[in-house]
């Protein structure tokens, strides 16, 4: 779960849960509220019937005490009312019938909450008036009271909740697109994109962080910059002492030499052709960085160039009794490109498929033009290119080290025969400045196995 949607849920829950307690404190505190109103209700009522059985008595009037009981009746909440003289005899009642007779006290109905207050003139006692309320009667009206307080509840809850999220997905895309800001800046300078700097101008602390990776940046393109400077300078400095090993050794090879001598001049010259390549190697990729290939595009052959570059791996091929078929379709017309450049380009992509391929294996080289700027390039600039592809019938390369291959120094893991790792960053570089595309697949489309290189080469430019 990305954090976007992680910080949308807790928020939306913080709300949720916020929402619930207030609804609950709120519900609580209006049944105490409505407990306290009831029982104040009816100590004030049961006041009431204790006055106007003393002003009744004061002014011998039964009616009067007639009308209040009729008027208590219409209460629901009251099952009764009654007026008992000392010696619990009833003088009056809710209950008409019941006039004249005697209370029973013993009786209790646990449905009824029973109020009892004395009834006195001055310090003269008259009796005693008692209320019945129904208990039914009082949870009802509680209830009734809860419920339509809980229905305005959840109506503003819902309209707060929505709010609250409207709310925290501005706050979360806020945050989350200085995150994304910082995520995608570690991308780049991870990918090697030292100019990259990240724009967040908060002053809280993803913008202190942001200030931090900036500073890193700096610092990595700075040591970037020395390693390069570095490399560059030791490279032309070996050039020198190396050409003279190379030359000497040849001048010996001229001479007559016994078996012995002749292989330890042959080692010699071997490997020191070999770390002149690699200085070579080395000193292309400082180029190639520093944007600074240099091309000397004339129109060409690109069927010849990718012929005369199998030609040459001939023998490697006869030595592995490895299969190789170059393919051609559709019109190749001449191609405006440097075309040094490319035969090593192809060198490369031709002698990692010998190297990687076992014996009795196959080797394919297939050249044709194709239109299909969705999948080559974001540019309007060009519209047919030349497509060459590589494929080989050998190891392949693991799916998740596909995306690495073209990294300088990187070698795919698990297999035995290592290079420099120098090979195929040039490649891209110099695809790259032909404003071409390369692109690496495993297993081959052709063969089920193995691994292709496909490049993409701008072949006219639209006017």
């Amino acid at each position: 779960m990305r954090l976007k949607t992680k910080l949308a849920v807790f928020s939306g829950l913080l709300v949720f849960v916020a929402l619930v307690i207030i609804a609950f404190l709120l519900l609580f505190f209006e049944k105490q509220f409505l407990l306290k109103t009831i029982k104040e209700n009816q100590k004030n009522v049961s006041s009431n019937f204790v006055s106007v059985c003393s002003e009744s008595i004061i002014n011998e009037d039964d009616l009067l005490l007639v009308n209040y009981l009729d008027s208590l009746k219409k209460d629901s909440s009251i099952k009764y009312a009654v007026f008992l003289d000392k010696k619990n005899k009833i003088i009056a009642h809710t209950q008409t019938r019941l006039v004249g007779g005697f209370a029973n006290a013993s009786v209790r109905d646990e449905n009824v909450i029973e109020t009892t207050a004395p009834v006195a003139i001055g310090e003269k006692g008259f009796g005693t008036a008692k209320i019945g309320f129904s208990k039914l009667m009082i949870e009802k009206t509680v209830k009734q009271s809860l419920d339509l307080m809980l229905n305005r509840i959840i109506a503003a809850s819902v309209i707060v909740f929505v709010i609250g999220v409207i709310i925290s997905v501005f706050f979360v895309n806020m945050v989350n697109k200085d995150i994304l800001q910082l995520v995608n800046g570690a991308r780049a300078i991870g990918a090697g994109n030292l100019e990259h700097r990240i724009k967040i101008t908060s002053k809280d602390e993803l913008g202190e962080l942001s200030e931090e990776f900036n500073e890193m940046a700096e610092k990595l393109k700075e040591l970037d910059m020395m390693k390069n400077d570095f490399v560059s300078s030791i490279t032309h400095e070996l050039r020198t002492p190396l050409s003279a090993i190379k030359g000497y050794s040849e001048l010996l090879l001229e001479e007559d030499l016994n078996d012995i001598i002749k292989n330890y001049t042959l080692t010699i010259r071997d490997n020191s052709v070999r770390l002149g390549n690699f200085i070579n190697n080395i000193l292309d990729l400082a180029k190639i960085e520093a944007g600074m290939v240099e091309l000397d595009k004339k129109p060409g052959d690109i069927t010849k160039i990718v012929q005369e570059t199998l030609d040459f791996y001939k023998p490697l091929f006869n030595k592995k009794n490895i299969v190789f078929k170059s393919e051609h379709s559709g019109i190749l017309h001449s191609i405006n490109v440097d075309s040094d450049k490319i035969r090593q380009v192809l060198a490369n992509l031709i002698g990692n498929a010998i190297k990687f391929t076992p014996e009795g294996g196959e080797v394919t080289i297939e050249t044709k033009t194709v239109n299909n700027k969705a999948e080559i390039a974001n540019s309007e600039q060009f519209t047919d290119y030349v497509e060459i592809s590589v494929s080989d019938t050998g190891i392949g390369i693991p799916a998740e080290q596909l995306g690495k291959i073209f990294d300088k120094f990187y070698q795919v893991r698990g297999i035995s025969a290592k290079g420099t790792g120098l090979g195929l960053s040039i490649v891209k570089g110099i695809v790259e400045a032909h404003s071409g595309r390369i692109k690496a697949i495993s297993p081959s489309r052709k063969s089920g196995q193995g691994s292709e290189f496909i490049i993409w080469l701008p072949r006219q430019e639209i006017n």
